[in-house]
C-alpha cells in the first residue's frame, strides 16, 4: 500500500503555512524541516528539505530533499487543535525505492498518520485526549519494514499534526490491549493502561498490578 497518490489531495487542504520556529525551521512528526529556495514540488508544495542525520528513515545521512506545507488549523468537525500537513520528496528515478511520503491529516475526532520511505510504510489512527491537550495511538499497521512514525531521534515531546503524542515510547493502544491479550504479555498490558490513562487526563493506573492476565485470555 502506498500513501504517495495523497499528496494532490493533500496539498490541496492547505492554504497557509504555520508559524515558523525562530530559526526558519519547521517540524512534521519531530523530523525537522528547513525551507529552501526554488520552485515548487510538483507545482504543489513550498521547497524544503527534511533532516534525518542518523538515517532512522532508511534514505541516506543527507538532507532530503522535497515540498512541506503545514496548513491552516483545521475548524470543527475536522479538528479543533491540530493541523493538516505534508512532506513529500518524489522519486528521483522512475522504479527506485527512494521516494519519502510523511502526512498528517485531521478527520472528525480523529487524526490520520502515514509515512512511507522507499517501499516500507506505516499508518497510524490517533485520538486527541478528553482534554484536547495531547494525541494518543489509537490503533497503527505497517507494511513491508516499517517506516517509524516519528522521529526516533527526537530529544523533546514529539509533535503530530500540531499536537504533542502522549508517550510515544509505549506504541498504540489497541495494539498494546490485543498483544497483551493474546500473548499475555504484562508489558504490553502497562503500556496499554499508560495511553488509556493519557485519553482519560488521568494519573498511571494501578490496573496493571491488579488484572490477573491469565484471566484475560480466551
Amino acid at each position: 500500500m502506498g500513501f504517495t497518490g495523497g499528496a494532490v489531495i493533500a496539498a490541496a487542504l492547505f492554504g497557509m503555512g504555520a508559524a515558523r520556529a525562530d530559526d526558519g525551521t519547521d517540524e512534521i512528526n519531530s523530523w525537522t524541516v528547513t525551507p529552501t529556495s526554488g520552485s515548487d514540488v510538483d507545482d504543489l508544495l513550498p521547497p524544503a528539505t527534511l533532516s534525518d542525520p542518523s538515517d532512522s528513515l532508511g534514505l541516506g545521512t543527507a538532507p532530503i530533499a522535497g515540498g512541506f506545507e503545514s496548513g491552516f488549523e483545521s475548524t470543527p468537525p475536522l479538528s479543533d487543535i491540530g493541523t493538516n500537513e505534508v512532506f513529500f520528496a518524489p522519486q528521483s528515478t522512475t522504479g527506485s525505492p527512494d521516494n519519502l511520503f510523511i502526512q498528517d491529516l485531521w478527520f472528525p475526532g480523529i487524526e490520520s498518520a502515514s509515512v512511507q520511505a522507499g517501499n516500507d510504510n506505516v499508518q497510524a489512527f490517533l485520538v486527541p485526549t478528553l482534554d484536547g491537550k495531547q494525541v494518543v495511538d489509537l490503533f497503527n499497521f505497517s507494511f513491508g519494514d516499517a517506516a517509524p512514525l516519528f522521529n526516533p531521534d527526537a530529544t523533546g515531546p514529539i509533535d503530530v499534526g500540531g499536537v504533542e503524542l502522549a508517550s510515544p515510547q509505549d506504541g498504540a493502544l489497541l495494539n498494546d490491549l490485543s498483544d497483551a491479550i493474546f500473548t499475555g504479555n504484562a508489558a504490553d498490558w502497562t503500556n496499554a493502561m499508560t495511553l488509556f490513562d493519557d485519553y482519560l487526563g488521568i494519573a498511571p493506573s494501578a490496573a496493571a498490578d491488579a488484572v490477573d492476565l491469565g484471566s484475560l485470555l480466551p
